[in-house]
């Protein structure tokens, strides 16, 4: 697993080590954002943010609708070094710890073009299979 902030785009490898250096350093930071992912191709990682109430945490598990962010946001850095690390262990100790609520990240836009694009396709499939059926009467 990798970590990425906004000083360190490339990442560095994921180790209790470094989750405890570069999570509390995000305080205070222009952009105080750390994701930990598998790979960069990945849809599901977990991430963090830092505001002045607290640290944010949010989940995502392999598509942008399935996108889930921490009820409380004023998480202790320390919370989040210890969910950071279950993760990287591939435990289910960071879903426990906290109340997650679904959000949506995708825009308005997205969603409609994927629902445009599901009518479309929806459409097609039901032409085609009309088309066969006209054909196998004939």
């Amino acid at each position: 697993m990798i970590i990425t902030t906004a000083v360190d785009l490339e990442g560095v490898p994921a180790s209790p080590a470094a989750f405890q250096a570069i999570i509390p350093a995000l305080e205070g930071q222009e952009d105080p954002f750390a994701i930990l992912y598998e790979n960069r191709d990945s849809l599901a990682f977990m991430q963090t943010l830092w505001t002045p109430s607290g640290y944010l945490l949010e989940h995502q598990e392999g598509s942008l609708a399935n996108h889930f962010r921490t009820v409380r946001e004023d998480l202790s850095a320390e919370e989040v070094i210890t969910a950071f690390q279950s993760f990287a262990a591939g435990e289910s100790a960071w879903r426990t710890s906290f109340e997650y609520r679904r959000i949506e990240v995708r825009s308005r836009w997205y969603r409609l073009g994927q629902a445009i694009g599901k009518a479309w396709g929806d459409f097609r499939a039901g032409y085609a299979e009309s088309r066969a059926a006209a054909r196998r009467r004939e």
